[in-house]
């Protein structure tokens, strides 16, 4: 074996161990230490260093690190300006552009490999599987209109609400984890939630209130989708991406 696939197997073994962890925590939790992304970046950063020497900084690599980098910036504005993400969100980006900065030269998915940057296959396969609780909500809100109805929303109000979010009663709320109020009748009217709420903590609230319908929206687990994105893309070594792109050749 030679030197460049040993180093390319070790970032993709490094990074499935990682983001399997982070991905698991994250689904059970919704919270992940800071320093589960340190030994992954260290390893990430000396590893693809140790690349850049083997094959020499070339324009392949240097349009794809550039790329990479860009993806990271995007998220660190999302994060620490926008305030539309939590921190950990941006870690494990930051991790994983530093095990996956290049495109995979010698290690092949089943379906092949791609000279297109690893991170944008992983974005394109985590918002494909994003649009998975998306479509659970409009079925659930479906089955439950005459419900919804009943709280008299309209316009882009109703529509967002019905594409984010469930009606569900306070019982069901009760049941549920990581399910945050957004429209609460007399009680709470909001567009998005702070990602350190407390679930639990809504639950009693909303009882001593009196609320007996509650349209919630639930945390979704953004490094979960991340990890399974990753594991996708390390299984196929190609996305759509490189079906669009062989179209327009």
């Amino acid at each position: 074996m030679d030197t460049l696939f040993l180093n390319e197997l070790a970032r993709a073994i490094v990074a499935s161990a990682t983001f399997l962890y982070a991905g698991i925590e994250d689904w059970r939790k919704r919270d992940i230490s800071p320093w589960t992304w340190v030994p992954g970046a260290a390893v990430g950063v000396s590893l693809s260093t140790l690349e850049v020497f083997y094959l020499g900084l070339n324009p392949f690599l240097l349009v794809s690190l550039i790329v990479t980098l860009l993806i990271v910036v995007a998220f660190a504005i999302a994060v620490f300006l926008l305030r539309a993400m939590g921190g950990a969100d941006f870690l494990a980006v930051a991790c994983l552009a530093s095990l996956m900065p290049f495109p995979f030269l010698r290690l092949h998915g089943l379906l092949g490999r791609s000279i297109v940057p690893p991170l944008l296959h992983v974005m394109l396969y985590s918002a494909l599987l994003s649009l998975a609780p998306v479509i659970a909500n409009v079925v659930h809100n479906a089955r439950r209109k005459h419900l919804f109805d009943s709280l008299r929303l309209s316009g882009l109000r109703r529509v967002k609400l019905f594409l984010t979010a469930r009606v569900l009663t306070i019982e069901e709320l009760e049941r549920k984890r990581f399910y945050y109020p957004l429209y609460v009748p007399g009680v709470v009217d909001r567009s998005s939630f702070d990602v350190e709420e407390d679930d639990r903590a809504w639950v009693e609230k909303l009882r001593e209130a009196g609320a007996r319908l509650v349209v919630a929206t639930w945390g979704v687990p953004t490094v979960t989708l991340l990890c399974v994105a990753t594991l996708i893309y390390l299984s196929l070594g190609v996305s759509p991406i490189d079906a669009a792109i062989a179209c327009l050749r």
